[in-house]
């Protein structure tokens, strides 16, 4: 069997599938995950969350639904230093 026909992926989906704005969109998609996975990983309710993020609880729904068309990069970036900010020492 002839393995000769694909091609090896950049790490960023957005540019192989050569579309505008590949990295602002990578960058978008990364700062997502984290924040859904964060909200997951401190089982926090959707109501505590829009509390820390200074969102609503729809937002925070939209949010963990990986729903990127409501949240500029800039607005994500801000979320991402509200958790930072969060640490809980013990």
């Amino acid at each position: 069997m002839n393995d000769e026909n694909y091609t090896i992926g950049s790490g960023n989906v957005f540019a192989d599938a050569d579309l505008p704005d590949a990295e602002e969109c990578f960058e978008r998609a990364e700062l997502l995950c984290y924040l859904a996975s964060e909200v997951s990983r401190r089982n926090l309710s959707r109501h505590r969350a829009a509390s820390l993020l200074g969102i609503s609880p729809l937002r925070v729904f939209c949010l963990l639904q990986t729903r990127w068309s409501g949240f500029s990069l800039q607005r994500l970036r801000q979320m991402k230093a509200k958790f930072e900010r969060n640490v809980a020492v013990s």
